[in-house]
């Protein structure tokens, strides 16, 4: 019969979907729901981070521009990092002389051409108390900037033999900027139960190559302060060492995950002076 097939479409309309028929289609609807779903919360967590990280880097914008200002026009060998063998105790930081002058915005030179080192500027890592982020309460550490003038005018770079313990609570709070909020401060434990070393989220590297593996090789400790005298040049510097490294390692809060995220932010700088 020419019409046969549609008694046969009419009887299945009739009897409807068989239950074998019902659980594969639930199935299918299922497995493209979660295609859906995992796609949506990747693509949600890819721009949560990325917006965290603008946000991060929109804030550590200015203050990371001016710290690389300053190591650009430092001495190497005034640079010094903090805690060190001698002072494990020590805050995380960083301090190296400066040349600049504030009320000018000028690098200033002495009356014989050589740069007028005027003070010696400190980077230290502070405890800034316990914040909430989500449902975790997490230690934060403040990044502050202070400075000790020098006594008259210093023709030779020399790097500072004061302690931040022992002098930044002289200083009046009016001058210490603040650089910087949520940094994770030393031994400080994540999510995954990393742990973060002394240093915590102010970590600063000397950087010379290995002219043997023509590998970059980090190290805490000044060139200038190193007594191996095959290394060393004529200056008394170890001769291969010209950058600095610094990371800074911020927290901020993630409504993707419920969870804290580490930002992480580095860069490189060669002292010139």
């Amino acid at each position: 019969m020419p019409f046969a097939f549609l008694n046969n479409i009419k009887k299945r309309k009739s009897q409807g979907f068989t239950f074998a028929e019902i659980i594969i289609a639930s199935f299918v609807a299922l497995l493209l729901m979660g295609i859906v779903f995992t796609i949506f919360f990747y693509g949600k967590r890819i721009y949560d981070y990325s917006s965290y990280s603008y946000s991060i880097s929109e804030k550590a914008y200015a203050p990371i521009i001016w710290l690389k200002y300053e190591l650009m026009e430092t001495s190497l060998n005034t640079i010094k990092v903090y805690p060190d063998e001698k002072n494990k105790k020590e805050p995380p930081g960083v301090s190296f002389e400066s040349a600049h002058n504030p009320g000018t915005g000028r690098f200033e030179f002495s009356k014989f051409g050589a740069p007028k080192w005027s003070k010696h500027v400190f980077y230290t890592l502070v405890p800034a108390g316990e914040k909430q982020l989500g449902n975790h309460k997490l230690k934060t550490s403040d990044l502050i900037r202070w400075e000790l003038k020098l006594q008259g005018e210093n023709p030779i770079p020399f790097s500072s033999e004061i302690l931040p313990s022992s002098e930044m609570q002289k200083i009046p709070e009016a001058n210490r900027r603040l650089i910087l909020k949520n940094v994770i401060p030393p031994l400080q434990y994540l999510g995954d139960k990393k742990k973060i070393d002394e240093y915590g989220g102010f970590d600063v590297f000397f950087v010379r190559k290995d002219t043997k593996k023509g590998e970059g090789i980090e190290s805490k400790i000044n060139p200038s302060e190193i007594t191996d005298e095959n290394t060393r040049g004529t200056s008394g510097t170890i001769t291969n060492t010209e950058l600095i490294k610094v990371e800074i390692t911020v927290l901020e809060f993630s409504s993707t995950t419920g969870k804290p995220n580490a930002f992480n932010i580095t860069f490189m700088v060669k002292p010139k002076n």
